[in-house]
């Protein structure tokens, strides 16, 4: 099995996940300028958008470690199957 090729896709399925879960985390400067204007968030809403955040940045972080954690293990595979 090509090994080069294997991390290579499992990186970039990665890559693309977190991308996906940064995008879909609301920003902090939004929940800021929802305070400025006066736009109101019901009770309700407000709890679930929270919620929902919380659990994003906890995916996100998890994948970006296990990012980290697969990147640095191709480099030491391949680096040892190609003599180094």
């Amino acid at each position: 099995m090509n090994w080069e090729i294997f991390y290579g896709v499992i990186l970039v399925a990665l890559a693309v996940i977190v991308v996906i879960c940064v995008l879909m985390q609301s920003g902090k400067d939004k929940r800021l300028s929802s305070t400025l204007t006066g736009a109101a968030e019901g009770f309700t809403t407000k709890g679930k958008s929270k919620s929902k955040d919380k659990l994003l940045s906890t995916i996100t972080t998890v994948l970006s470690i296990v990012f980290v954690i697969v990147a640095v293990v191709a480099v030491i595979v391949i680096g040892n199957m190609n003599g180094q």
